[in-house]
């Protein structure tokens, strides 16, 4: 069975959206796939198990609180 997962995440300004895509995009290699539209970042992840699901997105929310915290600072 496969299994599919997507994500939407909404960026104040697209350039900050730009900036994280673009800092995500190394660590994304055949794990993910993803693009931008305007201020979002759509996500999906498609495996073949719940913990396998669940090991991609907890990787890959990791590196985009990392891309996030660095992109947006206060």
């Amino acid at each position: 069975m496969k299994i599919q997962c997507r994500f939407i995440f909404e960026y104040p300004t697209i350039q900050n959206a730009r900036v994280i895509y673009q800092s995500l995009q190394i660590d994304n290699q055949n794990f993910l796939k993803s693009w931008i539209r305007g201020k979002q970042i759509e996500v999906e992840i498609t495996g073949l198990s719940i913990p396998s699901i669940l090991h991609t997105l907890n990787d890959f929310l990791s590196c985009l609180t990392v891309a996030e915290q660095v992109a947006i600072m206060p």
